[in-house]
């Protein structure tokens, strides 16, 4: 190895050692931080858990000493429990990494379909039954309040309101068609909120299987029949045998903003095109009791509107 010679090479050798050694403890201490904290969260509404929050966990077993609950504030009642690390906690049958607190509706699995993970264990059964009903461990689920109240958390307090169903088939009167998703629904469970227009559809159907037409096929439109007008669906909702109960229906042009204030006419009838949505009970071979439904709730459809019995007839989109 060549001696320095010179005291500029000796200051700049120095410096270059120095320069090193600094470099070095930069790295080491990164490296010991993201070690340390990497687990940990950085939402600053995430926190430990603390003795004030032991009954709002009321009903939850086996929850990690490293848990946490999200809470607004470091001194607010806490919102959610969370674990990470690919730790879980029991809340029933359930194994799980997230769960609303001191609430009276519980969702799970609810933002999977957004892109989020999942709240459910990956390793627990591909299905579960809940009450007789065989629901997808992967699934969304929606749980309600039925006994008891907050903070505690009982599973037993709660019951079934939706849960995603292994694939199933909607059975028309002409037609059957396959789905790759579908949903249980409970509509005997008095939550308006959970179930929009709940009045009709659970007039009709106490529990149900719903099935969005994006995962139905053959992907079908319904036609009036000797009407060019033709009208999307949306849903179907059928019996738990999967008989056809109730199609969600929109106009063709619903979607469109430039034909929404259009008005479409059937007998001595006129809606408009981008205000109304439509449901289609009492569904026989060739007709079906059609119930018009203003977005708004105006007074823009009378009272011999509301319902029409009319011919229909299932094409192909």
């Amino acid at each position: 190895m060549q001696r320095l010679k010179t005291p500029l090479e000796i200051f700049l050798w120095t410096i270059g050692i120095l320069f090193g050694i600094v470099t070095l403890l930069f790295i080491l201490s990164y490296f010991v931080f993201y070690v340390l904290f990497s687990s940990a969260p950085q939402d600053w509404g995430l926190r430990g858990v603390q003795l004030q929050d032991k009954p709002y966990l009321a009903g939850i077993d086996d929850l990690s000493p490293n848990a946490f609950v999200f809470a607004t504030t470091g001194e607010d009642a806490p919102d959610y429990v969370i674990t990470l690390d690919n730790t879980y906690f029991k809340w029933g049958d359930f194994r799980l990494n997230k769960l609303s607190l001191n609430s009276n509706v519980v969702g799970i699995n609810d933002l999977v379909r957004l892109g989020k993970q999942h709240d459910t264990d990956l390793g627990m059964p591909e299905t579960i039954s809940i009450n007789g009903q065989s629901c997808l461990s992967r699934g969304s689920f929606v749980f309600v309040r039925i006994k008891g109240k907050g903070p505690s958390m009982p599973y037993s307090d709660f019951t079934l309101a939706s849960c995603e169903i292994p694939e199933g088939e909607v059975i028309l009167p002409t037609i059957r068609l396959k789905s790759k998703v579908a949903f249980y629904e409970n509509r005997q469970l008095n939550y308006d909120y959970l179930w929009k227009h709940n009045e009709l559809i659970s007039s009709q159907i106490k529990q149900a299987h719903s099935y969005n037409t994006n995962f139905v096929e053959p992907s079908l439109q319904v036609q009036l029949a000797n009407d060019k007008d033709k009208f999307d669906i949306w849903w179907y909702y059928t019996d738990l045998t999967n008989h056809a109960k109730l199609i969600q229906v929109v106009h063709g042009d619903y979607m469109d903003e430039a034909s929404s204030e259009r008005n479409f006419v059937i007998g001595e009838c006129r809606y408009k095109v981008g205000n109304t949505q439509i449901y289609l009970t009492d569904l026989t071979k060739d007709t079906a009791h059609w119930h018009f439904i203003d977005d708004f709730d105006s007074d823009d459809i009378s009272d011999k509107c509301k319902m029409q019995i009319l011919p229909y007839r299932l094409v192909k989109r």
